[in-house]
């Protein structure tokens, strides 16, 4: 898969105009980079993003449990 290959992850639309758009625009190793794009008749903006693979995101998940169970005892 190539940076050009990279499909919207969310595309949703209504018959107004309204939009929110998960784009990936490209890769950084095993992370994709994209941005989220909401548009409407009331608010239109852009927030950056990526998403993790699988692997970053269980280890993560791991660490916060060990946080959570420090913080009990």
């Amino acid at each position: 898969m190539t940076d050009r290959d990279l499909p919207d992850l969310i595309h949703l639309a209504d018959e107004q105009g309204n939009s929110v758009v998960h784009r990936l625009t490209h890769r950084d190793g095993e992370v994709l980079i994209g941005e989220i794009e909401v548009r409407s008749t009331f608010v239109n903006g852009r927030v950056a993003s990526s998403v993790f693979p699988d692997s970053w995101l269980d280890d993560h998940c791991e660490r916060l449990d060990r946080i959570r169970e420090a913080i009990d005892d």
